[in-house]
């Protein structure tokens, strides 16, 4: 009887003991970011930082560029020549999943930008780079995989469709980006450059590249439209098959 008894004494504290270990990761996992940003517009306590608000003030497009390139490892002269503070704006808030709405990043980036931009100073330092690609693995900013398509693969209609409305076009390379973005076409057509897309797809997926700010800034100036089709397709060879990554490299005999 007494064996009996210590018998299920052990099973009862086995199963005790595997519960917590089961139960335990779940307690300890760390809570999410939060929803909102971490500073207001205007605060200038902690976790604000004085030179936030210089930067922002002094050198405004040079303060957004920084912003943004320590949220997804952009290059910053890209972001200087290409990236507007109201469409940096959009782009963080959608890359951290910040409630908000398109009118609050018009609004707030046109009539009170420096805020804006030491806001984006702020929520970058705390938050650091968002690695969550939709598709894939968090490749931004990797300078390690590789185009799908050449720069001139694309047909008649295509090249058209580029042309004459490259906006359109730009905010479905956006959205396959930013599933979030679906509902932003008409701010996509005010506020984001079509050749900022080539740029921002490459870093995305981490394409190499021997000259990464020079390229993204020149080559879609050169060819706009081959660039914005080449982006789009890129977006979609993603949807479908994952990132492609460069093959291992040849060892010379």
């Amino acid at each position: 009887m007494a064996a009996f008894a210590a018998g299920i004494k052990a099973a009862v504290g086995g199963a005790t003991h595997a519960v917590h270990h089961a139960v335990a990761p779940m307690v300890a996992a760390p809570p999410p970011p939060p929803p909102d940003w971490q500073s207001r517009l205007g605060q200038h306590s902690e976790p604000v930082e004085g030179g936030e608000w210089l930067f922002a003030c002094c050198c405004p497009m040079c303060a957004a560029a920084a912003a943004k390139s320590k949220v997804d490892n952009s290059p910053a002269c890209y972001n200087f020549f290409c990236w507007n503070p109201v469409a940096a704006r959009s782009w963080i808030r959608m890359s951290y999943h910040i409630t908000g709405v398109c009118g609050d990043d018009i609004c707030y980036g046109t009539f009170c930008m420096p805020c804006v931009i030491r806001q984006l100073l702020t929520e970058s330092r705390l938050r650091g780079p968002a690695v969550h690609p939709p598709y894939g693995p968090p490749m931004q900013g990797a300078n390690q995989g590789k185009w799908t398509h050449s720069l001139f693969d694309c047909s008649p209609p295509e090249l058209c469709y580029a042309m004459v409305c490259p906006c359109c076009l730009a905010h479905e390379v956006r959205t396959g980006m930013q599933p979030e973005a679906s509902q932003s076409c008409c701010f996509d057509a005010m506020f984001l450059l079509p050749t900022a897309m080539y740029g921002q797809v490459r870093n995305h997926y981490g394409i190499l590249s021997d000259f990464p700010g020079i390229e993204d800034v020149t080559l879609p100036l050169v060819c706009a439209p081959c660039a914005l089709i080449r982006a789009s397709h890129q977006v979609e060879h993603v949807k479908r098959h994952g990132i492609p990554m460069l093959s291992a490299p040849l060892v010379p005999r």
